[in-house]
């Protein structure tokens, strides 16, 4: 098989792998709701090998200037793998942190926001306004915050959202706070741990 062959397999398993990619941002963000750094990251991954699988044909200059300049080609192949092996290891650390056990009496629980859809919860967020009402009901004690603010495409906040649920369900309104302005992770946790401060 000569060269050329290789580099349309090759180019052509790069596209393939990163619309794989893709699909799998899309379902982790938007089904599973889990939404991160590193899912973000693996997004910009998959763009980009889908690019390069894409475009081989103007990327066929920088392989030539990769047989050329040797040191070059270690250095990217290098840097690409501490790349992944960093990766591997923060989502490491989230799959065994997700997975432990929350003590009980916490003095108070941040639940994050996902996706309303219209004033009801989507499939994400019904599955965290369950799990804080099992560990509301267990610890009489813990309090709420609610933290999500109020996207584009959604009728309420977020944080409306798990509130109106949880009082449902028979939570007292009065262990719950509602943090409605947050549009992000980061400013989840900031706007959240505000409200504690202010307690």
């Amino acid at each position: 098989m000569n060269k050329s062959r290789w580099f349309y397999i090759y180019n052509g398993g790069l596209a393939i792998f990163g619309i794989l990619g893709v699909f799998y941002y899309c379902f982790v963000s938007h089904i599973v709701g889990y939404f991160n750094i590193a899912t973000l990251g693996i997004l910009a991954i998959a763009i980009f090998f889908i690019l390069r699988g894409a475009s081989f044909c103007i990327f066929d200059v920088v392989v030539r200037f990769f047989d050329k300049h040797k040191w070059i080609k270690r250095t990217y192949f290098s840097l690409l793998a501490i790349a992944l092996a960093t990766f591997f290891v923060y989502e490491g650390v989230i799959i065994g942190a997700a997975r432990q056990e929350p003590r009980d009496d916490a003095d108070y629980i941040i639940v994050l926001g996902a996706r309303v859809v219209g004033t009801n919860p989507g499939r994400p967020l019904w599955e965290r306004i369950k799990t804080a009402h099992d560990y509301l009901e267990k610890n009489p004690d813990t309090i709420a915050i609610l933290s999500g603010g109020q996207g584009s495409d959604e009728l309420i906040s977020e944080a409306r959202c798990m509130f109106n649920e949880l009082t449902r369900m028979g939570i007292d309104p009065s262990r719950l706070i509602m943090e409605d302005s947050s549009t992000s992770t980061f400013e989840n946790m900031t706007f959240s741990l505000e409200h504690i401060k202010g307690e």
